[in-house]
């Protein structure tokens, strides 16, 4: 994977940990994750999808 450097506003960076418990430091691994699902994709038409691929 390419490396990436991010850069985020410290200010809604706390923001962020406020509301979801996630810095923006820690939530920057999703990208590099191989089985991440992100964005909107998945709450419309693949969420479907992915549950039931994932039943247990």
């Amino acid at each position: 994977m390419k490396k990436v450097k991010f850069e985020w506003d410290e200010n809604k960076n706390i923001q962020n940990q406020e509301r979801h418990d996630v810095s923006f430091e820690f939530a920057q691994y999703a990208f590099g994750d191989v089985n991440r699902i992100i964005g909107a994709g998945y709450w419309r038409k693949g969420r479907k999808i992915y549950e039931n691929e994932h039943k247990n």
